[in-house]
């Protein structure tokens, strides 16, 4: 590990956002494969959209249009 990602993580435990070096691995860990899971949901979607006959996408844009209006707001980081 190099010295700046020990300083990195040792600050987090004298923060107090973990309690010691090994959660903070985990915390950070756990954030890296959060954004990596979002990274792959964009992909698949683009994906989705991109095969879609014109039909069927004019139905999908109005079903987010509604979905997004009711979801407007929830803050998902915190709901999961």
């Amino acid at each position: 590990m190099s010295a700046e990602t020990y300083q990195f993580l040792q600050q987090m435990v004298n923060q107090g956002g973990a309690a010691d070096l090994a959660e903070a691995v985990d915390i950070v860990v756990g954030r890296l494969r959060c954004l990596e899971n979002r990274r792959h949901l964009a992909d698949a979607t683009a994906r989705y959209f991109e095969q879609l006959d014109p039909k069927a996408a004019t139905a999908e844009r109005a079903l987010a249009e509604d979905l997004s209006t009711m979801a407007g707001t929830i803050d998902f980081d915190c709901e999961i």
